[in-house]
């Protein structure tokens, strides 16, 4: 008899019907949940669905699942009045289901969670609560047979619903539902933000894959040419697309706390006008090898326009499967900012930021706007790109007079070491950094330190700049970093702090156990996760 009760089931988030001994059972235990609750239905997965708002009138919902549902994700797409109201959302593989938590539940380390507070679901027996995370919460199934699961507001300690009281909710949440691993998630990385101009951005993806170059060894201890041989795009770039979602902060959904919920991103980016959408594109999704962030390795760059001068908006990047950035804030100059946007080249692959060159000859007009855009300089004029070259080159002669195959000037230190170190300096100093209207970092009593230039007081007298200029100085680590790693006969000196290197370098602190030149592992680091700087390095 009792196999006969059982013959029927079927599979849904809230409860799961085994016949009448089920229904019993669940009529005992969670009258409020069966009365109260009502069903969505969901026919496949993968899928995605939007549920009903969630008030005070209809305070919760059960999922009828798939079969075979492995994993769901949920995103708050829209919040209601007051934004700290957000329903709560619990899973059960027992059978029957049993959504009560006690204050006991222990961390699950293995089911879900967001990358940087943890792993946010918190687990008793078979029961999990999922812990929303910035307008996100996942969930992975262990293999067991049954999944269900309950969205509701005051979700009690024995699986009940109280719902609101007086709060009008209104909140609406988009599942997943995925027959494998989650469809969509957040990853701990960032978009590192190049520069801005008063109309357009530089971006650059996270590291897409580490590639640093290998060092030469004897017997053929050659070191690279001025003009690195940079190997195609298509031979390293990683498959699949990255998409770039740009919204003004103002509309962003960061302002309610829905930094990580993708529904939440696309809408506001669907309401502010696609403004990273393909006709707004002066470089659109460009995947090279770079040194941006002192990191060696393929990443890809985006340059949008029709952007508004003295204005705020946050970025982030999706990938094919779903995978999302952290969000990144940026800035734009204002209208009369004068500095081009140069990207990194094959002779300077670190640098990626406005310098003060003549803008470039070739222009763009980008569709809705009747102002040309600039395109930005993939290579320099050629004065400074012969000093570059003709410097590398002497100095590579000089320093394969010492010891850099078989013998060795330093156990810590190669000669490629110090040749990379002398381009990232070299660089930085001939293309000055310019910088524009700042506040102080948030989270750090540091402002950008800068310095006038003009025609009368240029940072190298043999490399003239044809209109006034503001500097965002050098981190003086870049100098120390070459100091450091090159062998002492070369006699590569650095200024002084307080004395010589004032009029020529970024630094916090009087004497080196300060710290503070730029080196993260000693100081403040150069530059946020957000694209706050405070020096070039």
């Amino acid at each position: 008899m009792l196999s006969t009760v059982l013959s029927f089931r079927t599979r849904s988030c809230g409860f799961a019907l085994y016949g009448t001994l089920v229904i019993f059972l669940w009529t005992i235990f969670l009258p409020t949940i069966a009365a109260q609750t009502p069903t969505v239905s969901i026919d496949r997965a993968p899928s995605v669905t939007i549920l009903p708002s969630l008030n005070v009138s209809d305070p919760s919902v059960i999922l009828d699942l798939p079969s075979d549902t492995q994993s769901l994700t949920f995103n708050v797409l829209s919040l209601g009045i007051n934004t700290s109201i957000i329903p709560e959302i619990i899973v059960s593989t027992a059978s029957p289901p049993t959504f009560a938590i006690s204050h006991k539940a222990l961390e699950d380390t293995g089911s879900g969670g967001s990358p940087d507070q943890g792993n946010l679901v918190n687990r008793n027996g078979d029961t999990w609560s999922l812990e929303w995370n910035l307008g996100y919460a996942n969930w992975t199934s262990d293999g067991s047979e049954t999944i269900s699961c309950l969205v509701g507001f005051n979700v009690q300690a024995n699986g009940s619903v109280n719902g609101l009281s007086n709060e009008n909710g209104n909140v609406i949440i988009e599942v997943e539902v995925s027959a494998s691993g989650p469809i969509r998630t957040v990853t701990s990385s960032f978009l590192f933000l190049g520069d801005t101009t008063s109309n357009a951005v530089l971006l650059f993806s996270p590291l897409l894959i580490s590639d640093p170059r290998a060092q030469p060894t004897y017997p053929n201890y050659t070191l690279p040419p001025a003009q690195l041989p940079l190997a195609p795009p298509s031979a390293r770039s990683p498959q699949g697309n990255l998409n770039l979602i740009i919204v003004p902060t103002a509309s962003s959904p960061t302002g309610d706390g829905l930094d990580y919920s993708l529904a939440a991103i696309r809408r506001a980016n669907a309401s502010t006008g696609h403004i990273a959408a393909s006709e707004n594109m002066i470089i659109d999704a460009l995947t090279q090898w770079v040194n941006i962030g002192d990191r060696e390795g393929y990443r890809t760059m985006w340059v949008v326009g029709n952007l508004l001068a003295d204005t705020n908006y946050t970025a982030w990047a999706v990938d094919d499967s779903g995978v999302l950035t952290r969000p990144m804030w940026f800035a734009t100059k204002d209208s009369s900012f004068p500095c081009q946007l140069a990207l990194p080249t094959d002779i300077c692959p670190s640098v990626g930021y406005t310098t003060p060159l003549e803008a470039n000859e070739t222009t763009t007009t980008l569709p809705g706007s009747d102002i040309p855009v600039a395109m930005p300089l993939r290579s320099y004029p050629e004065n400074i790109t012969a000093l570059l070259t003709s410097s590398l080159q002497s100095f590579s002669t000089s320093l394969k007079t010492t010891a850099c195959g078989r013998d060795l000037y330093s156990h810590v230190s190669s000669c490629a070491d110090c040749y990379a170190a002398y381009r990232n300096w070299l660089c930085r100093a001939v293309l000055p950094h310019c910088a524009g209207s700042a506040s102080p970092n948030p989270s750090q009593d540091i402002t950008p330190q800068t310095l006038t230039r003009n025609s009368s007081s240029p940072r190298d007298n043999g490399v003239p700049y044809t209109y006034d200029y503001d500097e965002l100085l050098p981190c003086l680590n870049n100098c120390d970093a070459a100091d450091r790693a090159c062998p002492a006969f070369l006699v590569f000196r650095c200024p002084v702090r307080h004395i010589t290197g004032r009029q020529s370098y970024a630094f916090i602190g009087e004497h080196s156990k300060d710290g503070g030149n730029g080196d993260p592992a000693v100081g403040p680091a150069p530059q946020s996760q957000w694209g706050w700087r405070w020096c070039n390095g």
